[in-house]
């Protein structure tokens, strides 16, 4: 179910399905690419979302045509038990963060400190009967 809400306290089945909505851009059109990891609770597993809605896997490089524009994608439905493992407990929060790399350079190494950008959300999830 769509959810603008800020503070987002998800309660499903184990078969309840999560699609993260994100926006991936960079100023200068040197979008080089991006990936979504979400990680649970404070010291992880990490899943890496590698369909990230262009079409393109983790570690694709993109071209600008291929990306979205400044548009909203989604990523690929991951159900809440994926997400919680099969291990207890039946609730935990998680950490979405979004990495966009550019194409830029000094000459001889990529840029990373002046135009690579990431951003990072929250949930909690709640695998309820």
């Amino acid at each position: 179910m769509p959810s603008g809400v800020n503070c987002q306290y998800l309660t499903g089945t184990a078969m309840s399905q999560l699609r993260i909505q994100y926006e991936a851009q960079q100023s200068t059109g040197f979008q080089w690419r991006h990936w979504i990891r979400v990680r649970k609770g404070l010291h992880g597993p990490n899943r890496w979302v590698s369909d990230i809605g262009s079409g393109a896997t983790m570690g694709s490089v993109l071209s600008n045509s291929d990306m979205p524009g400044g548009a909203t994608s989604l990523t690929a439905p991951m159900t809440f038990q994926e997400l919680m493992g099969t291990a207890a407990p039946s609730k935990c929060t998680f950490a979405s963060t979004l990495w966009i790399d550019t194409k830029h350079t000094n000459g001889m190494s990529r840029r990373t400190e002046m135009y690579d950008r990431q951003d990072t959300g929250s949930f909690s999830l709640e695998i309820s009967p």
